[in-house]
């Protein structure tokens, strides 16, 4: 069942579109049960007053690709604890480490470079700019990226790192990284002989009835791209992120990212233990972060996983809440906008009052 103008939930969301001062535009999807809201809000394009649709704008999902990783990697079977060198004998295990512009040799009892750890970011894997300033960017050049003759995909940009000393001494803390999340999409395309995209639909989206989802390759024409705006309301240039597919290379409609949240909570895709694993903060560094997925718990029971995502084009966020079935999904066009938590909270509230 489709909801229709519900006025609270819109009121809402243009009330913070207009405290925050946003160009551009945002989709939204709730799935409730069997009750759905999808609505746009603002244009994918204001140049030429093209407006958000939620079932046609596509937007780039940015670091929401990681849930998918993590649910390849346990779907799959892909074993989070056989150290890397075991799983792939092509892995370069690290044997360094920066201490600021330093490099010194890993602490001879450091940890097993495992699954579990690039999926809790505690692997130590270098971030886009917490090693030295002298040390080659993780990002490819636009000119590389953008020429499918010289990105090849994972394995090509993935090698730009992977040889490199570590940000930290494995196990210490936690340290976000995307670069982590290619290695370990790295890892699923070494040990299946199977690309990351194929292992992904395999094992995650041929349980989503969703048809948009898709990699953003640059150099492909893909209809209804929105348009992204910096800060300031200029339009943003627009690389190529497919060679970060694993940490942030998706691209869909809100609608069909609403889908798969929807499809992780209720289909086949996982097994109760397989969440379990997916949900539970692995070591006492990671924090709320599990494996590829933030977790609130509270009296010990899980009543909210989500992530949100930020690049070129694009902020998002999806929030799934098991105990309801209930899944909330927002994109938007605008580098500026900044997720409010009270806002995230009064929407969900106005979701389980009013889908239904």
């Amino acid at each position: 069942a489709y909801c229709q103008n519900i006025d609270p939930i819109d009121q809402l969301i243009k009330s913070e579109m207009d405290r925050q001062g946003m160009t551009g535009g945002i989709g939204l999807g709730i799935i409730y049960g069997n009750h759905s809201y999808y609505q746009g809000y603002g244009y994918a394009d204001v140049k030429n007053s093209t407006p958000i649709d939620p079932y046609r704008s596509m937007f780039r999902w940015a670091s929401i690709s990681k849930t998918v990783t993590a649910i390849t990697s346990v779907a799959g079977g892909i074993s989070l604890d056989t150290p890397l060198s075991e799983l792939c004998r092509t892995f370069p295990k690290p044997i360094a480490f920066f201490e600021g512009d330093k490099i010194s040799p890993l602490p001879e009892h450091t940890p097993d470079f495992t699954m579990r750890r690039l999926l809790s970011h505690t692997a130590g894997y270098r971030s886009y700019s917490d090693v030295p300033s002298f040390v080659e960017s993780a990002t490819p050049p636009s000119e590389l990226a953008n020429n499918p003759l010289v990105n090849r995909g994972i394995d090509w940009a993935t090698r730009r790192v992977m040889y490199q000393p570590l940000a930290l001494v494995p196990g210490t803390k936690f340290s976000y990284t995307t670069m982590g999340f290619n290695l370990a999409g790295w890892a699923i395309e070494q040990v299946t002989g199977s690309s990351i995209m194929t292992n992904m639909e395999r094992y995650v989206f041929r349980h989503v009835d969703a048809g948009s989802i898709q990699p953003d390759y640059e150099w492909e024409s893909i209809p209804n791209r929105v348009v992204g705006y910096q800060q300031d309301g200029r339009p943003t240039g627009s690389d190529d992120v497919s060679w970060k597919l694993p940490g942030g290379g998706l691209i869909s409609t809100v609608r069909d990212l609403a889908k798969y949240g929807d499809a992780v909570l209720h289909s086949a895709m996982l097994t109760a233990e397989q969440k379990s694993i997916l949900w539970s903060p692995p070591f006492p560094e990671s924090g709320s972060y599990a494996l590829g997925w933030v977790t609130k718990r509270v009296n010990d029971q899980i009543v909210e996983v989500s992530h949100d995502g930020g690049q070129q084009k694009t902020r998002t966020t999806l929030h799934l809440y098991p105990a309801d079935g209930l899944t909330l999904a927002i994109m938007c066009n605008w580098e500026g906008w900044v997720w409010n938590q009270d806002f995230l909270t009064k929407l969900y509230a106005l979701a389980k009052d009013y889908v239904k």
